[in-house]
């Protein structure tokens, strides 16, 4: 009579865990377990970075570094060190920061201020009814925000129908693969529309793409200043809005 198969012993160490949540065909419960004790050592490095690139730990990029973390966990590759090339994740990820930092920075020279949350919210409301999309220049620049900031970021702004469909389907399978959300076919679900503002909305992303609030806060966050940097957006604030 054939001996049972003994089951695989788990990993015990950062690199092993990594492995673990890195394998696609490895069940989701033991994928998530295996990021979740990875959790102390990301945001260390997380603090290291912030540490050594601005002096001090700065709680706007610390607060998301488990989320940009967990999008790209199924590129780390077997055999190398969890730590090291977590620092390269987020080192990557400040880059991205500081750069959208300084475009703000340069708007404002150039005497078109960042625009506040309300003035985005009252120029996006008044864009719901156009049957506009976005243009090359809006898609390029959309397409070079992270995977999760862009489905996020579009759904709450009510900006995903702008999106070619086909291009916008392709996201959400793209996320779907990466991190098995959203549960909904097709996402949005129709009742992102029927919520009573942006707190019935968060909730609503929140459930569908299985992430904490603090993470769609962070998303929020940088999202003004994406925005803001849109042409579509800008024209709809009006000419003080718009770019040259």
């Amino acid at each position: 009579m054939p001996h049972p198969i003994a089951p695989q012993p788990l990993p015990d160490d950062h690199d092993g865990w990594a492995e673990l949540a890195a394998d696609a065909s490895a069940p989701e419960k033991n994928r998530r377990g295996a990021f979740e004790r990875l959790t102390t050592c990301i945001e260390g490095v997380a603090r290291r970075v912030s540490v050594r690139f601005a002096g001090r730990r700065r709680e706007d990029f610390c607060a998301g570094v488990l989320g940009d973390v967990w999008e790209v966990i199924g590129r780390f590759p077997a055999g190398a060190n969890f730590e090291a090339w977590c620092y390269i994740v987020l080192h990557n990820r400040w880059t991205d920061l500081t750069r959208w930092e300084q475009r703000r920075e340069s708007q404002s020279l150039l005497g078109h201020p960042e625009p506040s949350a309300p003035d985005i919210r009252a120029a996006l409301e008044r864009g719901l009814d156009s049957a506009a999309i976005f243009g090359d220049d809006d898609l390029r620049e959309i397409r070079a925000w992270p995977l999760r900031d862009r489905v996020v970021l579009l759904c709450l702004a009510s900006l995903w129908r702008k999106v070619p469909d086909d291009e916008w389907q392709g996201w959400v399978r793209d996320h779907r693969a990466a991190h098995g959300t959203p549960a909904s076919d097709p996402f949005p679900p129709d009742s992102l529309d029927r919520g009573n503002g942006i707190a019935d909305q968060n909730a609503l992303l929140a459930r569908e793409l299985d992430l904490r609030r603090n993470t769609l806060s962070v998303i929020l966050h940088r999202g003004k200043v994406r925005l803001g940097v849109l042409r579509y957006v800008r024209d709809l604030m009006g000419p003080d809005g718009g770019r040259p």
